[in-house]
């Protein structure tokens, strides 16, 4: 966030009728301000605050059906189709593991909401929206023409806030994957336990273990367990699985919400701007060290270079 004054609620409002066409993440960044106090500058029109209870949210979101589940990052936007059936609450972490839907969530960290309804023409798009503390957006249910309404309506009275100033409060994030100093992890150890991994869900176990981040591990276990790729490596992957029509599962993390879309990856769209690392002889299911994995036979993939211009990022 930059260090301009920020315009008042009116003032927003007025900025958003001028611009009725801008995406909101792009005109928020316009104003020098959060998506969250864009969208919070709206309440009483169009908008509704409700309270981020991820569990309540989850389970009702069961009975409105059909709907588009939508997770974005800077790099990356995964929007999915589905139902949030097969759900499973939590106060730490909470997950969705339908066909088509696959969440890991971070309830702690939402902290903002919104039901938000806009006016398209004749029609009237409706959504639900979820902000950090930083207002940055973590998730949002965009409704469908299958979509209950009824039952949309009725979680979003359960879940209305007393709160309904045209306001929020912005604090900042801390990182969790941010660079620590004195790294006092052994690089021995690190690499014998990297060896025994079995499962791609151990990695961040071992990594809480060692009090190391994802960057440190990476840099530290040796080009034997994992090397930096240049940037554009992520891009020709995708289009080499889609080109390929290769089934994968793509993780896409944001603080708060972890989206899985399976089993395309041509449902995401993605950007440039990220570092890339790769496990040696690793494939979609666990960072094990063999040439195939023992899970699902797969043998790892070498990416060459794009075999088409990539895709700009959309941001929404």
């Amino acid at each position: 966030m930059d260090q301009r004054a920020k315009p008042a609620p009116h003032e927003i409002r007025r900025a958003r009728a001028d611009n009725p066409k801008a995406r909101e993440r792009d005109l928020a960044a316009e104003l020098g301000i959060s998506e969250a106090e864009l969208v919070a500058a709206h309440c009483g029109d169009g908008v509704v605050r409700v309270e981020p209870r991820v569990n309540d949210l989850l389970t009702g979101l069961d009975a409105v059906g059909e709907v588009m589940a939508l997770t974005r990052n800077e790099s990356a936007v995964h929007e999915k189709i589905g139902v949030y059936n097969k759900v499973v609450t939590g106060t730490h972490n909470a997950m969705v593991l339908g066909e088509n839907i696959d969440l890991r969530i971070f309830p702690k960290v939402w902290a903002h909401g919104f039901a938000v309804e806009k006016r398209d023409g004749g029609d009237i798009r409706r959504s639900l929206q979820f902000f950090d503390a930083a207002g940055d957006a973590v998730h949002k249910v965009h409704l469908r023409p299958a979509s209950n309404l009824y039952a949309y309506q009725k979680l979003v009275a359960a879940l209305e806030s007393p709160n309904q100033e045209a306001t929020v409060s912005i604090a900042g994030l801390a990182d969790d994957d941010a660079e620590t100093s004195g790294i006092a992890a052994d690089i021995d150890d690190l690499r014998d336990r990297w060896s025994r991994l079995t499962d791609v869900h151990q990695f961040f176990g071992m990594l809480k273990t060692l009090k190391l981040t994802r960057r440190q591990a990476v840099r530290m276990v040796g080009q034997d367990y994992a090397w930096l790729l240049d940037n554009d490596a992520i891009v020709a992957m995708f289009h080499h699985a889609a080109a390929d029509g290769m089934p994968c599962v793509l993780s896409e993390t944001e603080a708060a919400s972890r989206s899985i879309p399976v089993p395309s990856s041509r449902s995401s769209r993605w950007g440039r701007g990220s570092t890339s690392w790769t496990r040696r002889s690793t494939c979609i299911c666990a960072p094990t060290t063999s040439r195939r994995c023992g899970r699902c036979a797969n043998r790892p993939r070498t990416v060459m270079s794009p075999r088409s211009k990539p895709m700009a990022p959309t941001a929404r």
